[in-house]
């Protein structure tokens, strides 16, 4: 019958260890007829529609929002321009440490103790997530408490307490996390990544224990003073909320926001170091299991390849258990349970990575491989593969807003990566006018084996070289 898919090994696994009998459709599925294939030939992508964004403009700070009431929630998001990229030298991780701080520590009228009692009372949610551009403070609630939890968020991100008590724990919770990177080898591949992908640039740097020994509140008191500036913020509300309150509290939130200072810290964002192209770096471990990955520079998100670009990797390894990758180094070769390649843009410079778990023997094999798959991408781009990728792409455009927050969360993206409101619903077109040529345009250019360099954790770089050893305490 040929080789099975992983799905069909997956879920057949999946029963028996339940003591469930398997059902014979999964037979009928990978026969050798292939039934599921005239389903496929005759599926029509399905029609899009996006829901409409409303936007205003409050004392200079600019508010999104997408309305429903579908499910009675509703939440709030403040995005806060920096993140990493705001970080004074020698400091890497302070912003990101400063807005957990925000959340931890509270207000002078909800500290730690009392805003935790509080939102777990009403079932509400209050959290913030930072990466390098921006940090995102996002409040989650039961429309019926919404706006009252929405007034005691606007306190605590106005007016931090910033205690120093709650910092010695959550110091405490930063120093285990850094010791904790040796025990996963993945979070180690993706730090050596990071580091030698980046050198002398914000971009590669980490958070070190000796930094968050120096790290005071204080430091924390002067960065939120720093960045909280209107030109800094912008604010997002979805799902259903009563808009009269809501926006009243708004109001006197960004009248009383200073718009002194600036947005330093965009400059550095705009500059991409040259990367590294033809090494291996190698992080020794004695792990039974090599983690390796290629990495190379993409395309920024607005870059007219960009479609192009992202159906190359699907059908590489991106998004499918019937990418090449996948059929090669695991159905096939038996080299590997985890493969992929992924792709990863902003408005500035774009990231190829291609990242393979594997057992030690098998080191040298799966490199040979991935450069031979990258050195004659003619052998598995056809147009039945890329019909297919264009395929799943137009039907899975509809899980782009499973809710009102989530496609906001989409739209904000796009408009941070350069591109405009009219993205969305031109996407569809620009997928199906991407050619087979366009692909293979993609994979002389961008995938060129000379173009990447390796990263390997474990006991050993194989055969592959030039290698740079890289001393642990590069990550303490």
């Amino acid at each position: 019958m040929g080789g099975r898919p992983p799905l069909y090994t997956f879920m057949r696994d999946l029963f028996r260890a339940r003591g469930v009998l398997f059902f014979s459709i999964m037979e009928i599925l990978w026969s050798r007829d292939r039934p599921y294939r005239k389903l496929l030939d005759d599926a029509t992508p399905l029609r899009v529609e996006f829901p409409a964004v409303e936007r205003r403009i409050l004392h200079g700070v600019p508010i999104y929002s997408v309305r429903s009431s579908e499910v009675p929630l509703a939440s709030f998001q403040l995005i806060l321009e920096g993140g990493a990229a705001a970080d004074p030298e020698g400091m890497a991780g302070v912003v990101s440490q400063m807005a957990e701080m925000v959340v931890f520590s509270g207000s002078q009228s909800h500290d730690r103790e009392i805003l935790a009692q509080y939102l777990e009372n009403r079932g509400s949610l209050f959290g913030v997530n930072c990466d390098l551009e921006r940090c995102i403070f996002r409040l989650q609630s039961l429309s019926h408490y919404f706006v009252q939890d929405l007034g005691v968020v606007l306190q605590v991100l106005q007016k931090p307490r910033f205690a120093a008590e709650d910092w010695e724990i959550l110091q405490k919770r930063v120093l285990r996390k850094i010791e904790e990177r040796w025990e996963n080898p993945s979070t180690l591949l993706s730090l050596v990544l990071r580091t030698q992908g980046y050198p002398n640039n914000f971009r590669g740097a980490i958070v070190s224990k000796r930094s968050v020994w120096k790290t005071t509140v204080e430091d924390f008191r002067r960065l939120h003073n720093l960045l909280f500036q209107k030109k800094n913020i912008s604010l997002a509300l979805a799902g259903s909320f009563d808009t009269s309150e809501v926006y009243a509290l708004l109001e006197d939130f960004c009248s009383k926001l200073s718009d002194e200072g600036g947005s330093f810290f965009r400059e550095k964002l705009a500059i991409i170091p040259p990367q590294p192209v033809g090494v291996v770096y190698h992080l020794e471990k004695d792990i039974p299991q090599t983690y390796l990955a290629f990495q190379a520079r993409g395309l920024p998100h607005h870059d007219k390849r960009y479609t192009a670009w992202r159906l190359f990797d699907a059908i590489l390894g991106g998004e499918s258990f019937n990418s090449v990758l996948v059929q090669n180094i695991r159905t096939k070769k038996g080299w590997a349970y985890n493969v992929y390649s992924a792709i990863d843009s902003d408005a500035y410079h774009g990231t190829i990575l291609i990242s393979v778990q594997t057992e030690n023997k098998n080191l040298d094999d799966v490199v040979d491989e991935i450069r031979r798959l990258l050195a004659n991408p003619k052998e598995y781009l056809t147009e039945r593969r890329l019909q297919e990728s264009k395929d799943a792409m137009l039907n899975k455009m509809v899980f782009l807003y499973e809710t009102p927050e989530q496609f906001l969360n989409l739209y904000l993206s796009l408009i941070w990566d350069g591109l405009d409101e009219s993205y969305l619903n031109q996407l569809p077109q620009k997928i199906r006018e991407v050619t087979l040529a366009d692909v293979e345009a993609i994979a002389r250019e961008l995938y060129d084996n000379r173009r990447f360099f390796l990263a390997i954790v474990g006991p050993s770089a194989g055969k592959n070289g030039p290698v740079y050893k890289l001393p642990p305490s590069l990550f303490d």
